[in-house]
């Protein structure tokens, strides 16, 4: 080929022939191209298209900027450069540039090969937080994110670009509500911290005693469901962790085979029963063994016995047992023996037998001696069995003296009553003949000028600000959940029990029951009536109640049962119920059976003289913490079995006498309850509440 003489020219020719041209070809050939071509309009005074291309006068310039000079070669091989109305380059020219300009391009590409560029310092996407959050928990419910903005898809349409991850105000608040709810997962224990699907307490225990009962389920058996008590409350739980036993037996006398049996155990089973160490419990047990027939119910009375197993999850609590199986040993030099005497039905006389055996051993240097047999009641001398007689023979002559002169007592008890206070008792035992301690103990068994005021205590005195969740649910509470709230909004709540709208719940303790009582400000009839309802009938064994007037020492029992379910139990009416300024309406919320679990109870109680109403929710709720007491009402507790004097049966005579102002009336009662007492039970029906008047009249622990 022919070439010319210029530079260009022989650029031009060298080019068609597919010469390579390098770096050290900038100064002579490309440099004096762009003077030519570009840097009229693309110098560092016009800048036109905001490009300055006269800056760039040695190879290593352009290499500084390599992104320019992808965007130069875009162009002039789009023919955008230069423009269409100035003049244009040869193709050759081009031929030229391009390829220049592509080779410095990959040199550049080549020399920063595995380097990304500049790295934008990124969040994790949404996706990416959300799968580590579950990777380092362990939690696969977690959804950190679902509250979070989309991610944008920047100009890639990758959503995980870094450029487009940005952060903002708003999605570091959401960030921090999301760290929140993850660690409301969080399970701390003396071993260290693990999260929870679940954010409740009871969720983590109940996955907890999970993994232990599936361990204890490798080598064991369930049977079924008992009763267990730990502090106070009856709970129902499944047995599991009880050895097959009749597998293990089978497998050591080659009726069955030992899989799925714990080695361990069956090792120890078996050296217990080949042992040749003689043994007053073993030694039968051995023989059945030799001779292949030893069965469970063989080894189960003396396993019930001499160990006591446990429910698993209770190991630990407190006044719990220590270990799954816990020894029982039944030998004791001495042991004191209690026993209840209850009048035998249908009544008679109860026979108590005292025997002694051996323990399986033999007779032989075996004594047992008896001592201090003797009946005990609460407030009362111990009473040795050698002065039963005497004394039994001494009460029946005060019985007899007590019953003869019932309606003259009465007579007199109708006196002080009617001056509504306590007349000189001298005067009244010579008007009417009676025994001054007779008559006194009338007095006070009837609720009549009994002295001394209605001891109101101990009172709940711990404020109870707010519930968790709930800031309008207060009150005023004691130890284990003995308490007495409150809700003083028009919104009904779970706490768990339910709350309904301006009510008022209490919650006994194991032990003690809750009392929410009234003191009279005045001397009146009363009209009474009321409601109770198990406020979280779910779980629990219910509650019982009771509503009572009390006055000095005495009270009489106007109505008590026990809840059934979510049943709303009425109480009353009750109608012109006396009682004098300072007397006490109690209303009684105890445990039953000792088990106080979910036994918040929605309570109310109304009494109006008619004149004044005294409404329970509506004087309380609004502001509980207002005092204890309360204006009127009172909080207090009292233990969950009280000793207290009997209450008079209702209906009965002696009931119908003391709500009766007539005096001509209670004389014939007075002399119908001395003839009950006289003539026996012979003629008074079973149900009747005289019947139980007449024995609680007639006890040798009575009233009187």
């Amino acid at each position: 080929m022919k070439c010319f003489s210029s530079t260009i020219a022989i650029v031009s020719c060298l080019a068609l022939q597919g010469v390579v041209f390098g770096a050290d070809d900038f100064q002579t050939l490309i440099l004096p191209l762009l003077k030519e071509r570009c840097n009229s309009c693309h110098s560092t005074k016009k800048q036109k298209g905001d490009l300055d291309l006269e800056r760039f006068v040695s190879v290593a310039d352009i290499k500084r900027e390599p992104m320019i000079w992808e965007g130069v070669l875009e162009q002039i091989q789009m023919g955008e450069m230069p423009p269409k109305k100035e003049p244009q380059m040869a193709p050759e020219q081009k031929t030229l540039l391009t390829k220049w300009v592509e080779d410095r391009l990959e040199e550049v590409a080549l020399a920063s090969a595995g380097d990304p560029g500049p790295v934008v310092l990124r969040r994790l996407s949404n996706m990416e937080y959300t799968y580590t959050l579950r990777d380092l928990t362990g939690v696969e419910s977690l959804d950190p994110a679902k509250e979070f903005p989309v991610d944008g898809a920047a100009g890639e349409g990758f959503t995980n670009a870094g450029a487009a991850l940005v952060m903002s105000p708003a999605l570091l608040s959401k960030y921090l509500d999301a760290a929140k709810d993850i660690a409301s997962h969080a399970v701390l224990t003396p071993q260290g911290m693990h999260f929870s699907r679940s954010t409740s307490p009871r969720d983590w225990t109940d996955e907890t005693l999970a993994k232990i009962r599936n361990m204890y389920r490798q080598y064991t058996e369930s049977v079924g469901q008992s009763e267990l008590k730990v502090e106070g409350a009856n709970v129902i739980a499944n047995d599991d962790g009880r050895l097959p036993l009749a597998k293990y037996l089978a497998a050591l006398q080659g009726r069955g085979d030992s899989a799925g049996l714990s080695p361990k155990y069956l090792r120890l089973l078996e050296e217990r029963l080949t042992d040749t160490r003689p043994s007053v419990l073993m030694d039968p047990l051995r023989a059945k063994f030799r001779a292949g027939t030893l069965e469970t119910a063989d080894v189960a009375p003396w396993q019930q016995s001499l160990w006591r197993f446990v429910s698993v999850g209770h190991i630990g609590k407190q006044n719990g047992p220590k270990a799954w199986q816990e020894p029982v040993t039944p030998l004791a030099a001495k042991h004191e023996i209690r026993m209840k005497l209850t009048a035998p039905k249908g009544g008679g006389d109860s026979t108590l037998y005292l025997t002694t055996t051996d323990a399986g051993d033999g007779s032989a240097n075996d004594a047992a001696v008896w001592e201090n047999a003797r009946l005990v009641a609460p407030g009362r001398a111990d009473l040795p069995l050698r002065h039963v007689p005497q004394v039994v023979q001494h009460l029946e002559q005060q019985r007899a003296r007590m019953i003869a002169s019932v309606a003259k007592c009465l007579a007199a008890a109708h006196e002080v009553q009617m001056n509504a206070e306590r007349t000189d008792v001298a005067k009244l035992v010579q008007k009417h003949g009676v025994d001054a301690a007779q008559l006194t103990g009338w007095l006070d068994y009837l609720g009549i000028g009994s002295s001394g005021t209605v001891k109101l205590e101990p009172p709940l005195t711990k404020k109870v600000a707010s519930v968790p969740n709930y800031n309008f649910i207060q009150g005023w509470t004691s130890e284990q959940a003995l308490s007495v709230l409150a809700n003083s909004s028009d919104e009904s709540v779970r706490t768990p029990g339910l709350m309904k709208a301006h009510s008022v719940a209490t919650h006994p303790s194991p032990s003690r029951a809750s009392v929410i009582a009234w003191r009279s400000p005045v001397s009146s009839a009363l009209h009474i009536h009321g409601n109770v309802a198990d406020a979280h009938p779910e779980c629990g064994n219910g509650i019982t109640w009771a509503l009572e007037v009390r006055r000095g020492h005495t009270r009489e029992v106007l109505a008590s049962g026990v809840s059934k379910g979510a049943e709303l139990i009425q109480l009353g009416w009750f109608e012109n119920v006396r009682v004098l300024q300072g007397d006490v309406v109690a209303l009684v919320i105890g445990p039953r059976d000792g088990n106080h679990s979910c036994d918040l109870t929605a309570v109310n109680l109304t009494l109006s003289d008619g004149k004044t109403t005294w409404d329970l929710a509506k004087d309380v709720s609004p502001n509980i913490l207002a005092g204890n007491p309360h204006g009127v009402w009172h909080f207090l507790s009292q233990p969950a079995k009280l000793e207290v004097a009997p209450a008079i049966p209702g209906g009965s005579l002696l009931a119908i006498w003391r709500k009766t102002t007539d005096a001509t009336e209670r004389q014939r009662l007075a002399q119908q309850v001395q003839e009950l007492l006289e003539r026996g039970l012979a003629t008074v029906a079973a149900d009747s509440p005289n019947r139980a008047l007449h024995s609680q009249l007639l006890s040798f622990t009575g009233p009187l």
